[in-house]
């Protein structure tokens, strides 16, 4: 098998990490690689592998998902060689070259959430020498989003959440100015441990929204949002989404208002 033009690398020789908390490699770290439309769902990525015989003799090994990075925080093979990624950004068949991108999340080697990339790698040179037309507006990689790990936090997606400790979240509620306070919505669910907060931008993946129509924050289900504006005395109006399909929209994070 010779080179292929549908497996994509970084432009780096040697990708490194670090954490985000104090700088340092992120030795022993994780990354996810997922289907960017399918953000529970992992997608495989691969390393090059010079077969027998003289270049271009090559194929594409998949390699471990997720891979553990190196005590300097880079990519590495099971035997600790530092190697290049390769990202296959199609589904099916080859010669249809469905577009089909990742969602990579990256996690230190406690699996706290260091970063994610959604929609990667894109923009990417096809083999005409063109560069492919950018994400249209409104797409989902232009949001805000953070992966958080909280262990049995419970939560599913679209449901609202607010900061109530050190890195601990809880269902938002707009019946008092402290529950109310709103830091995102979630968006993903990859397990019992984590989840993925979008505190701003372009939403996917919901279910029963009506287009059009302003969402606010429920003041009687916890975590919930609703067209229903809240009206009791002392309760907290907070628009938080406004749809643009029955399964998106725009999460825009408002100011509340005290009812008098």
């Amino acid at each position: 098998m010779a080179l292929s033009e549908l497996y994509v690398t970084s432009s780096y020789l040697s990708e490194y990490f670090i954490s985000k908390n104090n700088g340092l490699p992120l030795s022993g770290g994780y990354v996810y690689f997922y289907r960017d439309i399918a953000r529970t769902v992992l997608k495989p990525v691969y390393e090059l592998v010079q077969g027998s015989g003289n270049p271009p003799n090559y194929t594409y090994a998949a390699l471990p998902n997720p891979m553990v990075l190196s005590g300097v925080g880079s990519f590495q093979d099971g035997a600790g060689n530092n190697i290049a990624v390769y990202y296959y950004p199609y589904v099916g068949n080859p010669d249809e070259e469905v577009l089909d991108l990742y969602y990579v999340a990256v996690y230190d080697q406690y699996m706290n959430p260091q970063f994610t990339r959604e929609a990667w790698p894109w923009p990417f040179v096809v083999g005409t020498g063109q560069l492919m037309p950018p994400v249209p507006p409104g797409g989902p990689n232009n949001a805000v989003t953070n992966d958080i790990f909280q262990p049995a936090h419970g939560f599913t997606v679209q449901q609202l959440v607010y900061l109530s400790g050190v890195m601990t979240y809880s269902l938002s509620l707009g019946t008092t100015v402290i529950l109310a306070e709103t830091v995102g919505i979630v968006t993903a669910v990859p397990d019992v441990n984590h989840f993925t907060l979008t505190t701003n931008g372009y939403c996917t993946g919901f279910a029963g929204l009506t287009a059009g129509t302003v969402y606010w924050l429920s003041d009687v289900t916890a975590g919930l949002m609703t067209i229903t504006m809240p009206t009791a005395s002392g309760h907290i109006q907070k628009p938080v989404f406004v749809a643009d399909s029955v399964s998106s929209g725009y999460f825009i994070n408002y100011r509340g208002d005290v009812i008098p």
